[in-house]
């Protein structure tokens, strides 16, 4: 499987998914219309890596903002982790917030509940 990378911009987030390292990044800003759009190709990737994920996968979160059709998609690929998890593959999810940031800790914390997927929130 090839490995993804997507260079930020303004409105969209850092992205590298690479199999054989069993590495998922998202960092910086969701603010995209077309979230959709713009996450199709990466939930592509991981409906590809579910099939044969490595034994362990190491998944990392560092959103500046995320809007409300970026968080949906966000919840999918969450989602998708927690499939791998849910075979039995070792998954370690960290997301990354700012410090004093109650509101995206508690969203944190839904994700966490509503896609059954352990996260580490870690305040910076």
């Amino acid at each position: 499987m090839e490995p993804l990378h997507i260079n930020a911009t303004d409105k969209t987030p850092e992205v590298y998914l690479n199999a054989q390292e069993g590495r998922i990044e998202l960092k910086g800003v969701s603010d995209e219309e077309d979230a959709l759009g713009f996450f199709f190709p990466l939930i592509q990737w991981l409906d590809a890596y579910i099939k044969h994920p490595a034994t362990h996968t190491e998944a990392v979160f560092d959103f500046k903002y995320y809007n409300t059709a970026s968080a949906k998609s966000i919840y999918e690929i969450l989602k998708r982790i927690s499939e791998i998890h849910k075979a039995g593959s070792t998954v370690n999810v960290q997301w990354y917030y700012p410090s004093g940031d109650d509101h995206l800790l508690g969203e944190i914390e839904n994700f966490s509940d509503i896609a059954h997927l352990p996260i580490q929130a870690i305040e910076k």
